[in-house]
């Protein structure tokens, strides 16, 4: 018995070795190859502390997803985000937004900026996907808290937002770079409103 067992195992071990390996592919959202220049704050600008990122249900998990019908969804076996996709926006938003570019500084919590801050962003994250019909699309909303200084009461508005970009290539490699591009987008739109927001005490 013992000796039927062990061949059974040799023979599974054989077929397992001998079956072709497919490969794993792990891709980051934010740009490994551009680092982050160190550039002096404009102190005109106003400071934001990112609050949070939430993200749909269906996105908290490390597999890719791809929209296939209206209501149904293909999570790729082979392809995987290097860290939680909750992080990887979060990164991307911060490097945005504290950019040269960006008409306010955001900050995470964590920097000793967010002291003097007196607004915070929170963003929820809806859809973050590659579709059936060739796009991919970022949709949700984001919500600014600010509490004026000589005020104790703070004001909240809340804004909606969607951007769709066309894929032009086959691959889950192209279709992450255009999803970096449409957080780029939605990191304009969020940084300008932020600022119109904050300078009109947001009675927008």
């Amino acid at each position: 018995m013992n000796k039927l067992l062990l061949c059974s195992i040799i023979m599974l071990l054989a077929a397992c070795s001998s079956s072709p390996v497919q490969n794993i592919n792990y891709y980051l959202l934010s740009d490994t190859s551009a680092l982050a220049a160190e550039n002096r704050r404009d102190p005109a600008k106003p400071i934001v502390v990112l609050k949070q990122v939430r993200l749909s249900g269906y996105l908290d998990r490390a597999n890719l997803a791809m929209q296939l019908k209206d209501h149904q969804l293909y999570y790729s076996k082979q392809d995987f985000w290097a860290e939680p996709l909750q992080l990887g926006i979060q990164k991307a938003l911060l490097a945005d937004m504290s950019s040269a570019a960006s008409p306010i500084e955001l900050v995470s919590a964590a920097s000793p900026l967010a002291r003097q801050s007196h607004s915070q962003l929170s963003i929820q994250i809806d859809h973050f996907i590659s579709t059936y019909q060739s796009q991919v699309l970022i949709s949700g909303q984001y919500w600014l808290q600010t509490t004026a200084q000589e005020e104790q009461q703070s004001r909240v508005e809340v804004r909606a937002f969607k951007f769709v970009a066309e894929l032009h290539q086959d691959g889950y490699a192209h279709s992450v770079s255009q999803l970096r591009a449409l957080v780029t987008q939605m990191s304009q739109q969020v940084s300008e409103t932020s600022k119109a927001m904050i300078e009109n005490g947001v009675k927008l």
